[in-house]
Order: structure tokens, then C-alpha cells, then sequence
């Protein structure tokens, strides 16, 4: 007899005594030998969540706003909630079965489809269509090399920085030339003054006056006793009071007489009045921070006393330039040292408590400094942009920041 081979077979042979073998073991299993299946039949998914409004309503700062969720069938547990801009997953605060605290991720759109996702819920829930706008902008970049220094606006929304020569951007974005340069390679500060005219310091015994199409003049010097400037600002009677690396603050009148007042160890990069006080930023007997002195009815200078302490709040760097919005809430620039730890911008508030400004957002690398601030028009802070490292980025910049409220008055505008 031949041995059997079943690849001497036709297929259809083959096919069915495959078939017939199938069955036959199919036939021989009893009752014990029955698979479990592994669907749950007490297994009931969860409804879908439903989104009923976000706030605030319509629009979000990219990487920034909490944005409350409000809906149904969240699941209180804040892991098991995820929610989607766009395609982009924001963080989740908080939450309960009909609110979610969300941080809206760094990602910015006009349109994006926000959703919520429920561990367990078998759908998504319906979307809403949300914008998330940058808390910043990059109003001007400059190329490897180039410094721009100072930054100031006039009343009609114009602003004004050095770069070889004072240029003017106007508010429609159209820049020009307002004065040429004269002998200085920087400003560490520019603002206009009561009289119209923009005054400017560059780290030397004296103030300058600049017209519009003509060099800087020197307007007060060395020889009246005002001392190194690095900042100045302007009172309510006019008066400019002024403080650098000198041992003396100074206060010049319309007229331009000098009275200076003492201020050992202190090493001042920002000033600004405000609320009936002359508030200084820098460094004093090796601290770095913001003081404060009373402006006197008689228009002299108080003491000086302590405001923030830069160190003992947890930040390294040098404070430089100063703005304070309405509510007084101080803006404090900073110099990031070659990564030191900080970013550009520290919020100050009158109780002593303070935090980074947009932390991860606006100088995530900390290889850059505010050399200059300037409130603006509306609600957003100017700063110039230096970097620390010409190699790296971010690029040189005039950076615009939202802020969301308005300054207190420069009275020198």
C-alpha cells in the first residue's frame, strides 16, 4: 500500500477533510472544555461628557489662562479628565463632576475645537470652538550683533528705542528715523518729559534732551552735582528724579537746579514714581531689589526702606528696569545672568507676594535680559530683548506683553 500523502490531494480534498476534521473536534467538546468569554455583561460604559460653556468665554491666553469647563459627566477624579485644544492636551486643575479647571496649553489658534475625554465614557463630548491667543509678540527681531537699548512711548501710542539713533515705530507698524546718533553707543533709559521732549540716560554724570532730527544735547551735567544715571522719572510738580551708579539720587527741576539726597551702596537701574513714592530698583549693600523713599510735601526725599527682596523671594539675576500698573502691581525686568534661574519679568504686589510672569512662556531658556521696560498704550508691557549669548537663541528683540490691565501715569507724559 502507498503511503499517504495529503499534498498529493486536490485542494477541494484537502479543503474538506480540513472541514470534516474541524467538526468532528468541535463535536467531541463537552460543556467543561467552553472557552470564558471575556466580555463583561455588568459592564456599563459611562455617558459622554458634555461641555455647556467655557470662561472666560471665547477666547484664553496660549499657555496661561485656567480656564473653567462647566458641563456634566466629568469625572471628579482629575486623571481621569483630559481635555483637548485643538490637538494639543491642556493640564487639568481641577475637577468635579460638572466643572473642570483646566491650564490651556501653550499652542495658540483662532478656531480650536476644545473637547473632554472621560476614562471609562465610551465617546468624547461634543466640542466648542475656543481661541487661544500668545500672551506675547516679537514687535521687532534683530539680527546677530545688533543691540537695540531703551524704549519709551509719546502720548499718541508712538515708541521710540536706540539703534544707532532714536527710531520711531508708529502705531500702524511704519518705522522711521527721530533723531540721529551723537557720540553715545546706548540709552539705558528714555522718556518723554512734561515739556514734549525726549530726555535720555546712558550711565554717565548727566541727563540729555533730544529733539526731533538733531544729536543729543546735554541738558544737565556733571558740573550742577546730578550724579551717574542709569533711570529717571518724572513727579506730578515736574520734577525728574534721577539715581545710577552714583552714592546720591538726584531730583532736577523745570529750571534745572540739582538737590541730591543720599544713597550709599546702591547701585539703582530702575526708577519710577508712584502713589507719592520714588521706588528704585538694583542692588543696595549687595542685595539685589526694589527700595522705596517718600517724596516729601517739600519735594525732598524720605527715607529709604526696603520694598522686595529679590534673594530672600527666591530669584537670583539683577533687577533692572520698573513699571507699576494702576492697581500697583509692580513689573520688575530682569537680567537672566547665563541661565540663572529666573525669567524676564517678576510681578510684585504690594503684600510682599510675587511670581514669574508667564513662567515656560516668555524666556523658557533664561539666556536673555530686559534691559528696558515701558508700559505702552492699552494694556501691554514694551520690553528690549538683549541676549546673553549671541550664539543662541532668542534673537534681540522689542517683545510686546499682554498684561491685562493698564499703567499708572507717567507724568512726564
Amino acid at each position: 500500500m502507498k503511503n499517504f500523502n495529503i499534498n498529493t490531494l486536490s485542494s477541494y480534498t484537502r479543503i474538506m477533510m480540513i472541514s470534516i476534521f474541524v467538526v468532528i473536534t468541535f463535536l467531541g467538546c463537552n460543556e467543561e472544555d467552553k472557552v470564558t468569554s471575556l466580555w463583561n455583561g455588568d459592564y456599563t460604559p459611562l455617558p459622554a461628557p458634555v461641555i455647556t460653556s467655557i470662561s472666560p468665554a471665547t477666547q484664553g491666553l496660549a499657555g496661561i489662562e485656567e480656564v473653567t469647563i462647566t458641563g456634566t459627566n466629568f469625572s471628579p477624579n482629575v486623571g481621569e479628565n483630559f481635555v483637548y485644544f485643538g490637538n494639543t492636551k491642556g493640564t487639568v486643575l481641577q475637577a468635579t463632576t460638572t466643572s473642570l479647571l483646566v491650564k490651556a496649553p501653550n499652542v495658540t489658534g483662532d478656531s480650536l475645537n476644545v473637547r473632554v475625554v472621560v476614562q471609562n465614557a465610551l465617546s468624547t463630548s461634543n466640542a466648542i470652538t475656543y481661541k487661544l491667543l500668545s500672551a506675547f509678540r516679537v514687535v521687532v527681531e534683530f539680527g546677530t550683533g545688533t543691540t537695540p537699548s531703551g524704549i519709551t512711548f509719546d502720548n499718541a501710542g508712538n515708541m521710540y528705542y536706540f539703534l544707532g539713533g532714536i527710531k520711531k515705530i508708529t502705531p500702524s507698524g511704519d518705522t522711521s528715523s527721530y533723531a540721529p546718533k551723537g557720540a553715545e553707543t546706548f540709552w539705558a533709559s528714555l522718556k518723554f518729559g512734561p515739556d514734549g521732549a525726549l530726555y535720555a540716560a546712558r550711565s554717565v554724570a548727566g541727563i540729555f534732551r533730544i529733539m526731533p532730527g538733531a544729536t543729543p544735547a546735554s541738558w544737565v551735567t556733571s558740573s550742577a552735582g546730578i550724579g551717574s544715571t542709569n533711570d529717571f522719572d518724572f513727579d506730578q510738580n515736574q520734577n525728574m528724579w534721577a539715581a545710577g551708579n552714583a552714592t546720591i539720587i538726584s531730583r532736577i527741576k523745570p529750571d534745572k537746579s540739582v538737590k541730591t539726597f543720599p544713597s550709599p551702596a546702591f547701585v539703582v537701574r530702575g526708577v519710577r514714581v508712584y502713589n507719592g513714592y520714588l521706588y528704585l530698583s538694583g542692588r543696595k549693600d549687595n542685595k539685589e531689589g526694589i527700595w522705596r523713599a517718600e517724596i516729601l510735601p517739600n519735594e525732598d526725599l524720605g527715607a529709604i526702606e526696603p520694598y522686595f527682596d529679590f534673594a530672600a523671594a527666591g530669584y537670583s539675576g539683577d533687577a533692572t528696569s520698573l513699571a507699576v500698573s494702576t492697581d500697583g502691581v509692580f513689573y520688575l525686568g530682569v537680567n537672566t545672568q547665563l541661565n540663572a534661574g529666573v525669567e524676564h519679568i517678576i510681578v510684585v504686589r504690594a503684600d510682599g507676594t510675587s511670581n514669574i510672569l508667564y513662567p515656560g512662556v516668555l524666556e523658557p531658556k533664561m539666556k536673555s535680559k530686559c534691559q528696558s521696560l515701558f508700559w505702552g498704550p492699552g494694556q501691554n508691557i514694551y520690553y528690549v530683548r538683549q541676549i546673553a549669548n549671541p550664539t543662541e537663541p532668542p534673537k534681540e528683540a522689542i517683545v510686546e506683553v499682554y498684561i491685562g490691565k493698564t499703567s499708572a501715569p507717567y507724568f512726564g507724559n
